[in-house]
Order: C-alpha cells, then structure tokens, then sequence
C-alpha cells in the first residue's frame, strides 16, 4: 500500500510539474484577445504594404490595445512612419517603438 501511494505521490507531482509548464508554454497565446489579433494584423499588414518600410524587419506585438514595435529601421523616418500607421488603426491605446537603426 505504501509503495503505490508513493507511486501516486510521485505521478502527481512529474504531472503537477508537467501542467506548470504546459500552462507556462501557453499562456501569452491563451492571454490574447481576438480584437489584439486584429490591431496586430491590421499595423502588420498595413507596414508591410507601406514603400517607405522597405529594408525594415520588425514584429509588431499587441497586448491590451498597447502596440510593441521591436526590429532593425534603416531610417528615423521608418520609425515615425510605425507610429503614423499605428495610431490610426482602432483599437490602439499606445505605440512604443524599441528599435536599432541599420548602419548599412
């Protein structure tokens, strides 16, 4: 009787851990809301369609209507476009750009 409830003890607890985890793998994607998605995707698509992102790789994040811009620009002018786009897409509380400037 001793040795399965040990057995038991010690399968709860690699499960109890294993959930954890599983729980922490997926929470940002469980955490989103569908009108994040829709912001995200309309600045995403909106940007790439845009001539004057050309050179630029970036992602665009969306949590709570405050946008996250993070990448590489090639200009000054690439990041002021980000917010220009950004703010006039509803749903949008706040924009923050966190990016290097491509020295080529």
């Amino acid at each position: 009787m001793k040795r399965i409830l040990a057995t038991c003890g010690i399968a709860a607890a690699a499960l109890a851990t294993h959930s954890t985890v599983f729980a922490q793998e997926l929470g940002p994607a469980v955490l989103e809301s569908p009108s994040d998605v829709r912001v995200q995707e309309d600045i995403n698509n909106r940007l790439v369609v845009d001539h004057r992102m050309d050179g630029a790789m970036f992602t665009v994040s969306v949590h709570d209507g405050h946008v996250s811009v993070t990448g590489t620009l090639k200009d000054q002018a690439q990041e002021a476009e980000i917010y220009r786009v950004a703010r006039h897409v509803d749903g949008v509380r706040d924009v923050f750009v966190f990016a290097e400037e491509d020295s080529q």
